[in-house]
């Protein structure tokens, strides 16, 4: 029921941030095939990144359901922590773009705004990782719920890689 929930919400918002994807076809009439390609990668993110947002707070909820192991074992397994960081800086990023929109800035545009946080949350799961790794605690549990949240955490990684190859497409 959990998951089922999120992808009603990752929907949503979808729906919420591509307002003009009908109009996608005047979009990319005139414009390059760079700028096109540059067009389907940031309109793909916008469609994808909701849906990933909340798979992760979904998968934070189950992971956090009794019975789970400790906190100290927690905190020690990668899809815990790729998720419980990526929420962490995704309600940072809601902070901070709730703020520019409530001044009335024009500086973050609501059909990209699920694209525009993408790049702090993949960062933050790979400094989560980093730590895991450096200081000697990354241990992974032998089940699907561990796999799972890797998963979520490798798909951040994806995401931001994806968005800084639509920068070389320009050609």
């Amino acid at each position: 029921m959990i998951l089922v929930a999120a992808m009603a919400v990752g929907t949503l918002g979808m729906r919420w941030s591509l307002p003009q994807l009908a109009s996608l076809g005047a979009d990319v009439a005139g414009v390059s095939p760079g700028m096109r390609r540059f067009l389907y990668i940031q309109y793909a993110g916008s469609a994808f990144n909701p849906y990933l947002a909340a798979l992760t707070v979904a998968w934070l909820l189950i992971r956090l359901r009794r019975p789970h192991p400790g906190w100290r074992r927690l905190g020690r397994q990668p899809g815990f922590m790729a998720c419980a960081v990526a929420t962490a800086a995704m309600a940072i990023e809601a902070v901070w773009i709730g703020a520019l929109l409530a001044m009335g800035s024009q500086v973050i545009h609501l059909s990209t705004i699920f694209v525009a946080y993408a790049q702090q949350v993949s960062f933050a799961v790979a400094g989560g990782w980093i730590a895991l790794a450096i200081s000697g605690r990354w241990r992974t549990e032998p089940g699907w719920i561990d796999r799972m949240g890797r998963v979520i955490g490798m798909a951040w990684i994806l995401v931001t890689v994806v968005e800084w190859s639509r920068y070389f497409l320009l050609v």
